[in-house]
């Protein structure tokens, strides 16, 4: 499965949104659409956004009272806020990295998040984000922007603001130019005016009224909300007196997932991994002997299939929302667009996996800015990519989820052990995108770097750790429906690469920031 032997599946996606399925000259599929969103082409002609519109190259998006996000062609992600304009102005994949391929965007106001694709991984050249003062450009893959006009950014002056997220990007005018990194934010308010780092930009998004353009599908769903389940978690500090990990036991009676409408992490095999993150297509049991999905970059399809490799740790959330596994001890079948390929592994390495059902999350608790706890409640063992040692234990770790128009996701003291090495986890805030599930709900999810410091000579200034992760079920809560667990992979690049899953559990704390 292309970087398989790494990460198994790579990046899945609903079929539904794979760019295979988009028509000729689509540059993107809207994902989710919420009150005043309209496409405007060329001739000045305007229509109303909804899921599922595909957009296309020369065309503007507008949001009033609204937002937007959509899945580009070539796998990219972009969220707009409100009071928003947003140009494409070319926008051209085949499918492959020739030299012809371009992302040419034109911010005209308001705000966006963005996700690069696979267009500029390898020609940093052929993306790029216009506005009237500056041009935003990557060397990296994520970030935020906001042109603001007119007094549009209440106390924040007038001029761009980018603000890194993941990776480097860059930002250049006609004087200036400079890199920007994760966490950093840099400002212009003029194409000949230096470009200086200020300490942050205006809010990403403005609390948002249902209008007309409301989806149905993205509203609540009415009825009473489920509240947090009760029994069938496993806690992190399950080992013995040795340290050891204890098997993971699953629920009295495990849930099966609902195949195609799932959301999924992959990480593991016996080369360096790179955790994974998107959307599954199907599993056939809990736990998994077979699962399967589109890779959402390209559309290829990619499968495992166990073979003699055995299932060595398990976890069922009661409420059927979170699952995690480990596949170890044999070999597996890797099949890539109907290729097969047969992937062996000791028994002391892993291939981790952790999905999910779609979450809810109230329009009440998007727009309460309030933060959720989330305790750790399950793990699989984590192992190294050479099979260098016997697979640790994870102990604590909390995942606070900020609800907000611009949600994130940030983990604090997970402490992973192998192997006499003890690493403690964490992470800045993570931003969410929260993509519409078929099904009804959200798919939550987010992807990032942080950083792991060791207590032995492994990684003592740090290493650099690479997560994946989503939200998943419904749980009730002082501000609202927000999901009940969430569930990540993750992998620690020490010299020799600690890969697992987490599975998180709403502990019931919500706190809410003042204004």
């Amino acid at each position: 499965m292309g970087e398989v032997r790494g990460c198994a599946m790579a990046v899945f996606a609903l079929a539904a949104l794979v760019s295979a399925n988009a028509g000729a000259g689509t540059a993107a599929d809207v994902v989710y659409a919420h009150g005043d969103v309209r496409v405007v082409d060329a001739a000045g002609g305007a229509q109303p956004v909804r899921r599922g519109t595909a957009v296309q190259s020369g065309q503007t998006l507008v949001t009033g009272q609204g937002r937007l996000q959509m899945r580009m062609a070539d796998g990219g992600f972009i969220a707009l806020q409100p009071d928003t304009q947003f140009r494409i102005d070319e926008y051209d994949y085949a499918g492959t990295e020739d030299g012809s391929e371009r992302s040419f965007f034109n911010l005209v106001k308001g705000g966006i998040r963005f996700i690069t694709g696979a267009i500029g991984h390898k020609n940093k050249e052929n993306f790029r984000i216009k506005t009237a003062v500056a041009t935003i450009g990557i060397r990296g893959s994520a970030g935020r922007a906001n042109m603001c006009t007119g007094g549009s950014c209440g106390g924040y002056p007038d001029g761009l603001y980018v603000t890194g997220n993941q990776d480097t990007l860059t930002m250049q005018n006609e004087k200036d130019s400079q890199d920007i990194d994760p966490g950093e934010t840099f400002y212009t308010d003029c194409a000949g005016c230096d470009i200086r780092e200020v300490d942050a930009g205006p809010n990403a998004y403005a609390a948002v009224t249902p209008g007309e353009g409301d989806q149905e599908e993205d509203k609540d769903e009415g009825g009473a909300p489920q509240g947090t389940p009760e029994g069938g978690y496993v806690a992190g500090e399950q080992r013995d007196a040795e340290g050891d990990l204890l098997d993971l036991p699953e629920s009295p009676a495990p849930a099966t997932p609902e195949t195609g409408d799932l959301i999924a992490s992959v990480v593991g095999g016996n080369v360096v991994p790179t955790p994974q993150l998107g959307f599954l297509v199907g599993v056939d049991k809990n736990p998994p002997t077979a699962i399967t999905g589109v890779e959402s970059s390209t559309g290829i399809q990619h499968s495992a299939v166990l073979g003699t490799a055995t299932v060595q740790d398990s976890y069922s959330s009661a409420n059927g929302a979170l699952f995690l596994a480990r596949w170890g001890g044999g070999t597996y079948t890797d099949i890539q667009d109907g290729v097969s390929k047969t992937e062996t592994l000791s028994g002391d390495q892993g291939l981790h996996f952790a999905y999910g059902t779609s979450a809810t999350v109230s329009e009440s608790a998007l727009s309460s800015g309030a933060v959720a706890f989330y305790d750790l409640a399950a793990f699989t063992a984590p192992t190294r990519a050479s099979g260098s040692g016997t697979p640790g234990v994870v102990r604590g770790g909390t995942l606070a989820v900020t609800f907000s128009t611009e949600p994130s996701a940030q983990l604090s003291g997970m402490t992973v052990a192998q192997g006499g090495a003890n690493y403690t986890v964490s992470t800045e805030p993570m931003a969410i995108l929260l993509l519409s599930a078929p099904g009804g709900g959200v798919n939550p999810i987010f992807a990032d770097t942080g950083t792991a410091i060791g207590s032995t000579s492994a990684c003592v200034n740090g290493c650099g750790v690479d997560i994946a992760g989503f939200l998943s079920g419904s749980a009730s809560s002082t501000v609202g429906t927000i999901p009940s667990h969430a569930g990540m992979t993750y992998t620690i690049q020490d010299t020799d690469p600690l890969s697992g899953a987490a599975g998180f559990q709403f502990n019931g704390e919500i706190s809410v920031l003042s204004n």
